[in-house]
């Protein structure tokens, strides 16, 4: 059976959402596009009247599916979270103040900038 170009552009949707990609597409036709708009990795794009084109913007479902990935990539998974319990904290010594501070020998003054001795 034949798709119609709007069943064929649906499908073609509804196939890349499985495989994880995002599609862009324009059309005139403003049913199609808003059944578009409301998939998440659909990027629609409609043409204005004076031949502008006109991106429109993301959908709910696109920022939902923005925010969900963003989150993943600043939370700690479970692995994670573990490891950094696992991890051991060395105790830090104290040190005698004699050693943080040590006082440093009085120079002399720069030979360069003393004025000579007159010889008499």
């Amino acid at each position: 059976a034949a798709l119609s170009a709007e069943q064929c552009l649906l499908a073609s949707a509804r196939a890349a959402k499985r495989r994880g990609s995002c599609v862009m597409i324009a059309s005139h036709d403003k049913e199609l596009l808003r059944q578009l708009n409301e998939s998440s990795n659909v990027c629609v794009i409609s043409l204005q009247t004076g031949g502008s084109l006109r991106v429109c913007p993301p959908s709910k479902a696109s920022l939902e599916r923005i925010k969900r990935v963003e989150l993943k990539k600043t939370c700690a998974t479970a692995q994670e979270r573990k490891a950094v319990k696992a991890v051991v904290v060395p105790q830090t010594t104290v040190r005698s103040p004699s050693l943080l501070h040590k006082k440093r020998k009085a120079k002399g003054p720069n030979p360069l900038s003393v004025q000579r001795k007159k010889a008499k």
